[in-house]
């Protein structure tokens, strides 16, 4: 494990907050604009350096993404079935249903390939295998993301990318550029709250250790954000509107594009709300951060 500047050899590295707070004292890189452009370049080497990792076994690749692709495919023909016995769910029709579905599609496969392994935190964690990103001069979390590409949630992306365009032109979303540029600004704030529900229920790793019920319970829960939240019992609603806000994952800002449904005007609080989830389940990241006590070697 490589150790910081100035720590002698044999000296054991501490990570919890100690470790924390020499980590930060580290860390050359100027704050604000000039910090987020370095970031970013790093990332880009990061995916670079991923997607070459995907390619070097380029038929697993295809595969897993065919595979990914006729699941989604079956989803997708399942809810044209339901709509063959039924004008509408919710006060939603399949056109206004396959859009919302193909929003969630988008964000969530956005989140999936490229924030996937923030849900590897408790292995991180139970392995001590943090300690490695704690020496180094960038902030862990951004390790723990930018180090893995996902392989098999290409095929979603593309599948989510048709539907949207063909349910998008069905419902008249084409003749608006603000709706269509509200629709990708509302994708990308999607898998921020993705992101944000993730990285907060795999953060209970350092509070439980064996935390993959906390994880998987957040991962099932996906999929209530691929319908409208219509149908599903006042309780339900609340609790994926304010609780665990998956319904700003796709339903809310689909009414503001699609110019119907009852909560329109929550649709506005989208990129707000995925910003304010994600700020605190990083504040909720780095406060179990500090709780890390390492594995001493």
């Amino acid at each position: 494990m490589g150790r910081a500047r100035g720590v002698a050899a044999g000296t054991p590295v501490s990570c919890g907050a100690r470790g924390l707070r020499h980590m930060r004292q580290l860390e050359p890189f100027p704050r604000g604009p000039a910090q987020l452009a370095h970031y970013l370049r790093l990332y880009t080497v990061y995916l670079r350096v991923g997607w070459l990792s995907l390619m070097a076994y380029p038929v697993d690749f295809v595969v897993r993404n065919l595979g990914n692709l006729f699941w989604n495919l079956a989803s997708v023909g399942a809810i044209w079935v339901i709509f063959t016995f039924a004008e509408c769910i919710g006060g939603f029709d399949r056109a206004q249903v396959l859009f919302i579905y193909a929003m969630s599609m988008l964000a969530r496969s956005i989140w999936h390939l490229l924030w996937v392994n923030m849900m590897s935190i408790g292995f991180y964690v139970q392995q001590g295998t943090l300690d490695r990103l704690l020496v180094r001069p960038l902030d862990p979390l951004f390790q723990v993301v930018a180090g893995y590409v996902d392989n098999d949630d290409w095929g979603e992306l593309a599948l989510g990318l048709v539907v949207l365009v063909v349910a998008g032109r069905t419902v008249g979303l084409g003749n608006d550029p603000l709706l269509v540029a509200w629709t990708g600004l509302a994708v990308l704030s999607g898998s921020l709250v993705y992101a944000a529900i993730h990285l907060a229920a795999a953060s209970t790793a350092f509070w439980m250790v064996q935390n993959s019920a906390v994880t998987r319970l957040a991962w099932d829960m996906d999929s209530f954000s691929r319908y409208p939240l219509d149908i599903y019992p006042v309780a339900v609603r609340l609790t994926l509107t304010w609780v665990v806000p998956f319904g700003f994952a796709a339903y809310y800002p689909s009414q503001l594009a699609l110019g119907t449904g009852t909560y329109r005007y929550l649709a506005l609080l989208t990129p707000v709300v995925a910003a304010a989830a994600f700020a605190g389940a990083y504040r909720f990241w780095r406060h179990g951060l500090g709780r890390y006590q390492g594995t001493g070697t």
